[in-house]
């Protein structure tokens, strides 16, 4: 039952946020059977639970949505704006150019209501920012953070980061 139930809550789950799982799963399903979503779930599934039967529940820390070999942001942080979310990173002027192509995957997820926001294809990492925009009927909501990266030519990402909870 509890093997069952844990499956149930974390598909349910990555299926809501399943467009951003596509892209950040694309590159570890390459030349195998298996398919962005179902690499998302087979991961997650092992350690997102918590709780105990019956009352389990998503550890929105431990989520991830992207999975690769790309560098991972460094020194990043999430603030709230009045359009919505700023993320920041460390962006070096002297990094390889095929690494400052890489755009920014910025992504919040909204567990009471089930809806998700997200760019999958941002600013680049050399600009050291993007904004994610937050619809104003979201904006107070309580809100599940997460940034990664891709490739600019979608072959390869980073693995995702989650990036704190807003208006709990």
């Amino acid at each position: 039952m509890t093997a069952q139930l844990s499956t149930k809550i974390c598909s349910e789950f990555l299926a809501s946020v399943k467009e951003f799982t596509e892209v950040g799963f694309a590159a570890e399903a390459e030349g195998t059977t298996a398919n962005p979503f179902n690499l998302s779930v087979k991961y997650n599934r092992k350690y997102i639970i918590k709780g105990t039967y019956p009352e389990l529940a998503i550890d929105f820390e431990k989520v991830v949505l992207s999975s690769g070999t790309l560098k991972q942001p460094e020194n990043w942080e999430v603030t709230e704006t009045e359009d919505g979310l700023q993320y920041t990173w460390d962006a070096d002027p002297q990094m390889p150019w095929a690494e400052s192509t890489d755009q920014v995957m910025m992504m919040a997820y909204f567990p009471i209501r089930n809806k998700v926001v997200y760019t999958l294809f941002g600013n680049n990492r050399l600009s050291g920012s993007d904004i994610l925009e937050i619809p104003p009927s979201l904006r107070d909501t309580p809100m599940e953070t997460y940034m990664s990266f891709v490739a600019a030519d979608r072959k390869q990402t980073a693995h995702s980061i989650y990036t704190g909870s807003f208006n709990q």
